[in-house]
């Protein structure tokens, strides 16, 4: 690892999103037993949430600082636009967990007519509508409620005032994540993906107005580098002691509450950029950062082959075998996907010559 000044991608960020997703492969090895340790790492979903709603504001921000004042009509379109490209270039992962999720969920269906239903959510997954069909419980769900929400929320990125922004959005994330945000109360399916999609990116708004104020700063404690870091730090880890309590404990309440505002607490410090992780950049982090999402698409899809395959193993063999395959098949994919991306751009911009024009030469 090194330090330096600015670098594109986070690599701490990134860092952070990885052991996120290999905790979630772990959380659904658990098969929702709620009187097991670290049955509370589903709260991770949020903090990937939190961080998509931090850089798609800070990209508005930043936009609009160069652009200036737009009509409400050009910043919908730009809402539009956004959406479209931030998840096209995900379809091709996309695509390739959709497939072997269903292919899985019907290989191990009971019946013919079980395999039909599970069939007919198939044109609801590739449209992006997976919330929508009450089909399949799967994690791609986060995709379907952040691709249905995110339109709204990129025009509300766009607004002039950002304080407005800060005042009522953190006023309905208060509302939210302390009155409403039950488990297991909301699903995957239906308005409660959308809604808990729509805060957790409102929250990333927050963090980014808040992170600003932060690093204007010129006295206090987190005007200091390593009191900032310490506090940063600490934050994350007990974040996840915390999330090592049981589902059914009786604090339970209480540590879901703490947990969140830990993950507040800690992308504020770390966004501010005041502390000694937010400025070291490391191309192993980055590419880690990047395996996170395929990771967080394809595990389930393993874990039904492994169900097949391993149907007596042990909990934690299951668990080992889950994680380091989901990370293996993560980097095929990945690396699979861009090579054929680059292929097929590097054949666009250089095109073989018709045989007449080749005759002609």
């Amino acid at each position: 690892m090194e330090i330096v000044k600015s670098n594109k991608r986070q690599s701490i960020i990134d860092l952070v999103k990885f052991i996120a997703a290999v905790a979630i492969v772990y959380y659904h090895t658990l098969y929702g037993r709620t009187d097991l340790h670290f049955s509370m790492l589903y709260l991770l979903v949020e903090l990937f949430f939190f961080i998509t709603g931090y850089y798609t504001f800070s990209h508005f921000r930043k936009k609009r600082k160069q652009s200036g004042g737009e009509s409400w009509d050009v910043r919908a379109r730009n809402a539009l636009k956004y959406t479209y490209k931030k998840f096209k270039a995900m379809m091709p992962y996309l695509i390739i967990a959709i497939v072997m999720q269903y292919a899985a969920s019907i290989i191990i269906a009971d019946s013919s007519q079980e395999r039909l239903h599970i069939a007919t959510g198939l044109p609801f997954e590739f449209l992006l509508l997976g919330t929508q069909a009450w089909v399949m419980n799967w994690p791609v769900w986060f995709i379907s409620a952040m691709a249905i929400v995110m339109p709204l929320y990129c025009l509300i990125c766009q607004a002039k005032n950002k304080h407005i922004v800060l005042l009522t959005s953190l006023l309905a994330c208060i509302v939210y994540y302390f009155d409403y945000f039950r488990f297991p109360a909301w699903n995957v399916f239906g308005i409660s993906p959308l809604i808990r999609a729509f805060m957790g990116l409102l929250m990333g708004a927050n963090i980014y107005i808040i992170a600003e104020h932060v690093r204007s700063a010129k006295r206090g404690l987190l005007a200091n580098k390593k009191v900032s870091s310490i506090i940063e730090v600490s934050s994350i880890i007990f974040s996840f002691v915390l999330m090592y309590s049981c589902e059914n404990s009786l604090n339970m309440t209480s540590y879901r509450s703490m947990i969140l505002i830990l993950f507040l607490i800690y992308l504020v410090i770390f966004f501010s950029g005041k502390t000694v992780f937010s400025s070291i950049y490391s191309p192993v982090c980055n590419y880690l950062g990047k395996l996170s999402m395929i990771i967080f698409m394809i595990h389930v899809a393993v874990l039904r082959f492994i169900e097949l395959l391993l149907p007596e193993s042990e909990h934690f063999c299951r668990a080992a075998v889950a994680i380091c395959s989901s990370v293996v098949l993560s980097i095929i994919i990945y690396q699979s996907v861009g090579f054929v991306s680059s292929k097929l751009k590097k054949n666009r911009n250089n095109p073989t010559p018709s045989h007449d024009r080749a005759v002609t030469a």
